[in-house]
């Protein structure tokens, strides 16, 4: 029944998306239907209790619990988050339904401000990287932080508050430490910083060519923390994963272009600019694992809030044409992503979840 129920939801959020809130009636509707989808996004994120990551969770939850302080890979923000929880006396899984909505504050507070079809952009998000996110719960904390405080950057220019944001992300996943870089690097004009970047990302490619990199792994903790990641590096893989990344470049180049003749808000702009033209130095890292491509997955929702801007700029004909030409690259992109995992991705998350049960949509 669930597996009926999604399409649906896939359906009736793109059909209504259509719907720009001039009038108050639209405006009280298509509040309902964002509601209605972080609804869904909280069901799944909330009350699923089985996948890939939740047991190496819980064991940190009551290792925590039984008066530790965490295992030599845990990340301090997590630590101390748990710790919160388990001194007011809530269980694991209620602390999972606490930490999404601390993550959905910063991403819809971010969402809502910047994007013209809030549904649009939720319901890409569903298709991928959604899914992930319910699994790796401190990249989603992360991820969360990350894009709320690299906008500020841009609308507020304080680079202090945004500094202090980043190492609280930090605290949560060490992705990010790579966007404290961009945080400096942000106030230079945009060749300036297209050559650094450029140049960087050379200066990286010939230290992962000759495994350079190894030097700088001085200590064991820091060698056991990454060796996961120097473990199983991919062949060829990765070019499919830089053949992505510099598709979506080219459409947010192409779209910059297009936002200069309207009056649309500078500052977002320049941020989806710089930060995609910043990620390029993640182009290296794919040669060592697959798993940084996590860093380029917190570009995903600030792309999407981009897209919807130009997508409302459009008649409803060719509004039409691009939601589903949007849909199904998302579509086939988050199918070549969990090519092989459905078992240890998609279809735990769906299929053991407590609120699922309680309906009894898994048993019809």
């Amino acid at each position: 029944m669930i597996y009926f129920f999604i399409p649906i939801f896939l359906f009736l959020s793109t059909l209504f998306s259509f719907i720009y809130p001039r009038k108050v009636v639209d405006k009280i509707f298509f509040a309902f239907l964002v509601l209605f989808i972080i609804s869904f996004l909280f069901i799944i994120f909330g009350f699923g209790y089985e996948n890939v990551d939740r047991d190496n969770y819980i064991l940190l939850f009551e290792e925590i619990k039984g008066g530790g302080s965490g295992f030599i890979t845990s990340q301090i923000g997590l630590v101390i988050l748990f710790k919160f929880f388990i001194l007011i006396g809530i269980s694991y899984q209620t602390s999972i339904i606490v930490i999404f909505l601390i993550g959905m504050t910063f991403i819809h507070a971010f969402v809502s401000k910047y994007a013209k079809n809030l549904p649009f952009v939720y319901l890409l998000y569903f298709i991928y990287p959604f899914f992930l996110d319910a699994i790796q719960i401190k990249h989603f904390l992360a991820m969360s932080i990350l894009i709320f405080a690299s906008a500020r950057l841009f609308s507020t220019g304080s680079k202090l508050s945004t500094l202090l944001l980043f190492f609280l992300a930090a605290s949560f996943h060490y992705i990010a430490f790579f966007f404290i870089p961009f945080l400096f690097l942000s106030s230079l004009k945009i060749k300036k910083f297209t050559m650094v970047v450029v140049v960087s990302t050379v200066i990286i490619f010939v230290i992962v060519k000759f495994n350079l990199y190894l030097f700088l792994l001085s200590s064991d903790a820091m060698l056991f923390r990454v060796q996961s990641y120097l473990e199983n590096a991919p062949k060829l893989g990765f070019l499919i994963q830089i053949a992505i990344q510099l598709f979506i470049l080219s459409i947010v180049l192409y779209l910059s272009r297009k936002f200069e003749k309207n009056c649309v808000n500078k500052s977002f702009i320049d941020f989806i600019v710089y930060l995609n033209i910043y990620l390029l130095i993640m182009l290296p890292f794919y040669m060592i694992n697959g798993n940084f491509e996590r860093v380029f997955r917190v570009s995903y929702i600030p792309n999407f809030v981009y897209l919807s801007i130009y997508f409302m700029s459009l008649d409803l004909k060719d509004r039409l044409l691009m939601t589903i030409t949007s849909i199904g690259v998302m579509i086939v992109l988050s199918s070549w992503y969990f090519s092989g995992v459905l078992d240890l991705t998609i279809y735990p998350i769906i299929e053991y979840n407590y609120f699922f049960e309680l309906m009894e949509f898994n048993n019809l």
